[in-house]
């Protein structure tokens, strides 16, 4: 029998994904806020980028949140009078579950505790 050893740093990259964010979304922290959250539930790190414009889904992102709606887009939260969407761009075991996350009463109750100054800002 040939045991091969993976260093588990290695092993826990492979489940990475890659979230591009809409530049108003990073601004207001959420996501930032939501990150460990997912992170720590799961074990899936997030590579959070921001999007340059908002109505492209950049090559190599797994899910998109974005303000514009794209085509397959999902409401997954709405605040200062604007909704933002999120887009599985890349399915796979771990994209599809942050997005089943966001959109789940847990995630949803996530988004809803992020305050900035003490006010629910989604």
């Amino acid at each position: 029998m040939l045991l091969v050893w993976v260093p588990c740093a290695v092993w826990a990259q492979s489940g990475d994904i890659t979230v591009f964010v809409s530049p108003a979304l990073e601004e207001s922290g959420v996501v930032r806020f939501l990150q460990p959250r997912f992170s720590l539930k799961t074990g899936v790190r997030i590579d959070r980028q921001v999007l340059v414009q908002d109505d492209a889904i950049p090559q190599g992102a797994d899910v998109v949140l974005t303000g514009h709606k794209p085509d397959m887009a999902v409401a997954v939260m709405a605040g200062g009078g604007k909704t933002y969407y999120v887009v599985l761009v890349r399915p796979g075991k771990n994209s599809e579950r942050f997005v089943a996350w966001l959109l789940s009463d847990i995630g949803q109750r996530a988004i809803a505790q992020f305050q900035r100054d003490g006010v629910q800002v989604f």
